[in-house]
């Protein structure tokens, strides 16, 4: 298996504070995507990342190839839904991260989307 860091980039910079009532649909549904497939393994962790320029979201996959990956990443909810306007970008991790013996995390719920709600 090959690691993944997927990033998704999110419409506009401040998507997490001005999301109307139909995104925060499309970001439960993205959430509960992620996390069903954190379930079988397909992604180590994922998670909403606070960044001062605009947050976005990460997860690591583990996949056979980035073609998987784009599969998996192409049928997110909000990749579907052409009014969210996100995308995905992958990059492959270097083997060396299990060379150093670290391995990937249990598959773990972060805060929900946006960090600022109390957690569920």
């Amino acid at each position: 298996m090959t690691y993944f860091l997927c990033k998704m980039i999110l419409l506009r910079s401040d998507f997490a504070q001005t999301m109307t009532d139909a995104e925060k649909n499309i970001m439960k549904a993205h959430g509960d995507y992620l996390q069903s497939l954190a379930e079988v393994g397909s992604i180590v962790c994922h998670g909403p990342v606070d960044d001062p320029k605009g947050g976005w979201g990460l997860s690591i996959f583990s996949g056979k190839d980035q073609t998987e990956v784009e599969r998996l990443t192409a049928a997110d909810p909000i990749i579907l839904d052409d009014d969210a306007g996100s995308k995905f970008t992958a990059q492959s991790m270097s083997p060396i991260v299990e060379g150093f013996g670290c391995r990937p995390i249990a598959a773990m719920r972060l805060a929900p989307w946006p960090a600022s709600e109390s957690l569920q």
